[in-house]
């Protein structure tokens, strides 16, 4: 949170977050305070332990559930929804496969957030 709030003051116009908001437990209040936009995404584990962490059993579902728990999360503390962005983790805790899938799949995955059914409609 300390590394985001130098960065915006510095000129950054957002915040990536790997974790999602879940390594720093003052990152999202931080970034409602900073009224800047968050990129949350998606990963298990650490960096350092995240390849054991690469198991699903529906990629798609697990992904979204788990990425709404974080946007939940950010609401919760006053980060309003046109602040935030999901990333469903490119390689973080996926193997190639998973990767390929969520690209292949990429039209739903965007869909579950902001179409018709997401957790928006």
């Amino acid at each position: 949170a300390s590394v985001a709030a130098a960065a915006v003051a510095a000129g950054a116009d957002m915040v990536n977050d790997i974790s999602g908001g879940r390594f720093d437990e003052r990152m999202l209040p931080t970034v409602a305070e900073l009224r800047v936009p968050i990129a949350l995404m998606h990963t298990r584990g650490t960096p350092a332990d995240m390849r054991r962490h690469a198991f699903y059993s529906d990629l798609h579902a697990e992904i979204r559930t788990e990425l709404s728990v974080q946007v939940a999360a950010a609401e919760a503390v006053g980060i309003p929804p046109w602040r935030l962005l999901v990333d469903p983790g490119l390689g973080f805790a996926k193997t190639a496969e998973h990767n390929q899938t969520i690209l292949r799949e990429l039209p739903s995955f965007v869909a579950s957030f902001c179409g018709e059914g997401s957790l928006r409609a």
